[in-house]
């Protein structure tokens, strides 16, 4: 496992992340209506769905074939990465481009004509593997907070200005920028610029990528359907509503993704190593810390729901605390396990294991939840991801204890020992910071 200062550090870059994210669903939902904040909540969850999608190629593609490599060869490797993301990123924007050009959707045309200008963020996500690879998440932090800095100085502008919704578009790219140069003045970009683009190297990035993409596009349509549904069958008002109960869904669940990917590059060390006693237990430790870090914030959130919500967003949003709580409790006891299980399957050499499993149950969340949708309306993207998540927490549990021995009853054990382990470390913390 990381060390406990590496993990306070990835917790306090979530942190960041979340001030990022809720930032701007929190001008949005404070400065328009909530019909104008419906289409920004279309237009961001397709955003971030391509980020994730991208995500995905970067993140396995990267930590597979770079992990644990002499720097030589490591910046090789990157520099080949980052060539195919940029041309990725190309395509994808002039796909979108041509389609604001064509006006197919004309309430989301504006923002997807300055979609160009968000390419700085797609350089400053792609930094943030490079130095996360490295376990350097202090510098990941220093380029989080120019992030926000220039995220926070471009939303005063925009409420100050009375600026359209589609300035949003020019802060993302301007704190993505900033972002960017801060990062790669960390990296050796000497190395970077000389390293050679070997064809096996592109080969293999391209193999790794594809399941790593197949792998983000399935779970990442699968959680933000949702949107899109209540966008055709409901309101913009309830389009609203779901949003923001998937973005404090995501919020709170934003530890799982940082930790699982600090944590992804042991898991490749030892699988290559051949050391798959230690992958199990790794497996096991990560969803127990995982688990324990969750089941108190989401009990936390419930609690305070009531007047949290309507404090951050406004009265308007107060009907969809039922919904954000009724997706915490659906997803913060599973989610742990389906990333873990991603992570093994990657690090062993079998990344269609996990694609396999997540295109049979998203399917079925993507299938049940339109229906649900059509039928009961907003509980509808209860009902979908509910029944989904259940039969992939059986799944993900059989085929890790046929692949590695690994018990999903030992994850739940090991949580108090977590809770444990956490006290003494800041016992020691409060005795060293008091000699």
């Amino acid at each position: 496992m990381p060390s406990i200062k590496k993990i306070i550090w990835t917790l306090v870059n979530n942190l960041v992340d979340a001030l990022i994210s809720m930032g701007l669903l929190v001008l949005v939902t404070r400065t328009y209506s909530t019909e104008n904040a419906g289409h920004w909540i279309v237009f961001i969850t397709l955003f971030f769905m391509i980020t994730r999608i991208r995500e995905g190629m970067i993140q396995i593609a990267m930590f597979k074939l770079a992990a644990g490599k002499p720097d030589a060869r490591k910046y090789e490797i990157l520099k080949t990465n980052l060539l195919i993301n940029m041309g990725v990123e190309l395509m994808v924007m002039s796909v979108i481009y041509g389609i604001g050009m064509l006006n197919v959707f004309s309430s989301l045309t504006p923002f997807f004509l300055l979609y160009p200008v968000t390419l700085p963020w797609v350089l400053y996500r792609w930094q943030n593997y490079v130095h996360l690879m490295h376990h350097h998440v202090e510098k990941i932090f220093k380029v989080n907070v120019f992030v926000l800095i220039g995220l926070v100085a471009g939303m005063f502008a925009v409420v100050y200005g009375a600026y359209p919704m589609t300035h949003l578009l020019f802060i993302l790219g301007g704190a993505g920028m900033l972002g960017t140069l801060v990062g790669f003045s960390q990296l050796n970009l000497s190395l970077l610029f000389r390293s050679s683009v070997l064809v096996e190297d592109v080969k293999a990035i391209f193999y790794y990528a594809f399941f790593g993409v197949m792998r983000s596009a399935i779970g990442t349509i699968s959680q933000r359907i949702h949107v899109f549904f209540t966008a055709v069958l409901l309101s913009s008002t309830e389009t609203a509503f779901t949003g923001v109960a998937q973005r404090y869904t995501q919020l709170l669940l934003m530890p799982n993704i940082a930790i699982q990917t600090l944590v992804f590059p042991k898991f490749c060390e030892a699988a290559e190593d051949g050391r798959l006693e230690e992958v199990k237990v790794l497996y096991e430790k990560t969803v127990s810390l995982l688990l324990s870090i969750f089941l108190p914030a989401v009990f936390v959130f419930i609690l305070c729901a009531s007047w949290l919500v309507p404090f951050i967003n406004g009265e308007d949003y107060v009907l969809a605390i039922p919904f954000i709580i009724a997706l915490l409790l659906v997803t913060s006891l599973s989610i742990p396990f389906g990333y873990a299980f991603g992570s093994v399957t990657n690090a062993i050499g079998k990344p269609y294991i996990n694609t396999y499993v997540m295109l049979f149950t998203s399917s079925i969340n993507v299938s049940l939840s339109y229906y649900a949708v059509s039928q009961w309306g907003l509980w509808g993207i209860v009902i979908g991801p509910l029944v989904a998540e259940f039969l992939t927490f059986f799944i993900y549990s059989y085929l890790l204890q046929k692949i590695l021995g690994a018990s999903t009853m030992r994850c739940f054990q090991l949580i108090p020992s977590q809770y444990a382990f956490m006290f003494q470390k800041v016992l020691a913390l409060r005795h060293k910071a008091s000699r």
